[in-house]
């Protein structure tokens, strides 16, 4: 993310069942919270938080919307060097400018618990940055 490129990573999911389940979207190195990441979090019908974690130091923000299921939900992250915004449904929810990974990550659609069912409509990840 140096040089002032931006890294977008979005996607639109519909899960159902989600009382006791857990759910992680956005770019993570590790398959928890111990390692390097850019996330969404939810467990069951709680608050939505926005998460940056870089070495296991952990920058969280609740926002203001909770988890509803059988509800369709676009998540948005846009990541620079010096902050990472967080959208929900195309509205910003959380600025995080801590804790921002620099590690190389990969994409993340984490879902465990008592989901019956998971539609994706798609997931996208883009990049200012010329190869």
């Amino acid at each position: 993310l140096s040089g002032g490129n931006t890294l977008t990573v979005e996607a639109r999911v519909k899960l159902s069942g989600v009382l006791a389940s857990y759910y992680y979207f956005g770019l993570m190195d590790a398959h928890d919270l111990t390692g390097n990441g850019m996330i969404f979090a939810a467990h069951g019908t709680a608050a939505i938080k926005a998460k940056c974690m870089a070495a296991a130091a952990l920058t969280s923000v609740t926002t203001a919307r909770n988890w509803v299921a059988n509800t369709t939900y676009k998540f948005k992250i846009v990541a620079t060097a010096s902050q990472v915004l967080f959208y929900i449904d195309d509205v910003l929810e959380a600025t995080i400018t801590t804790n921002i990974p620099t590690a190389a990550m990969g994409l993340c659609l984490f879902i465990r618990g008592s989901i019956t069912a998971c539609a994706v409509d798609y997931v996208q990840c883009t990049s200012s940055a010329r190869v």
